[in-house]
């Protein structure tokens, strides 16, 4: 009995592996098919499950843009590029999308271009790399009587570099706290003010994304989207 619950535990992962393979040959036929809603469906329960992969938003994104909304395209890409940040697909996608709704590409500093360009994933690969070149640098600088300039150098180097990859990781950590928005109401009207009345500054198209900056009475949202700022409801936009 102990050896036939051992082998069921053993390919347990083999089959629920299986039947996601299943579910994406499934989502994959059904978008083939003109399917989209029954596409979009399959994706989003494959991205539910832990194994999380860029190609699941992506397809997502596809299937959603043929389907029309354009708000869960743009929120599906810009997740798909989180994950996979350099991928040229996924960017042209992205692109095309806000492209056609109209919409600003976010924009970013000379540091983000650098942080951003590699995935949450990767700088703590990264990291842990770098982290273990420098112990084993700094253990043999420690076991010879002279270390070798060129070893300090080198240690230097790992730790320059190791410090640069946790302030990464920091701020996947801060963006992770403070996700983008995606506007999900076509053209919301951006307020001045956190107030029913007040003089609206500029519309944003369904699908825009957004940063926040505060809350006013958990109702009222101040966001960003490059360098314009205003306030909308809660209810107007969805995390990505």
């Amino acid at each position: 009995m102990k050896i036939y619950t051992l082998l069921g535990l053993l390919l347990l992962p083999l089959h629920f592996l299986s039947a996601q393979q299943n579910q994406f040959h499934e989502a994959e036929n059904a978008y083939a098919s003109g399917i989209y809603q029954e596409a979009i469906d399959l994706y989003q329960q494959l991205i539910n499950e832990p194994s999380n992969q860029p190609e699941l938003y992506f397809n997502l994104g596809n299937a959603a843009y043929k389907k029309g909304d354009l708000a869960l395209a743009i929120k599906s890409y810009r997740r798909a590029q989180y994950l996979a940040p350099t991928d040229p697909d996924i960017r042209a996608n992205l692109r095309y999308a806000l492209d056609t709704i109209g919409a600003p590409i976010p924009e970013k500093n000379r540091f983000e271009r650098i942080v951003f360009s590699l995935s949450e994933s990767q700088w703590i690969q990264l990291a842990i790399g770098l982290y273990g070149l420098l112990i084993i640098a700094l253990f043999i600088i420690l076991i010879l009587n002279r270390p070798q300039l060129v070893l300090k150098r080198i240690a230097r180097l790992f730790t320059f570099f190791l410090v640069i990859s946790i302030i990464a990781l920091a701020q996947y950590q801060k963006r992770n706290n403070h996700p983008e928005y995606v506007v999900i109401e076509s053209e919301t009207a951006v307020k001045l003010a956190p107030l029913e009345n007040s003089k609206i500054a500029f519309n944003l198209p369904a699908g825009s994304i957004v940063s926040t900056l505060r809350k006013h009475q958990n109702e009222w949202l101040q966001i960003k989207i490059n360098h314009q700022t205003g306030w909308i409801k809660a209810h107007q936009i969805d995390p990505i």
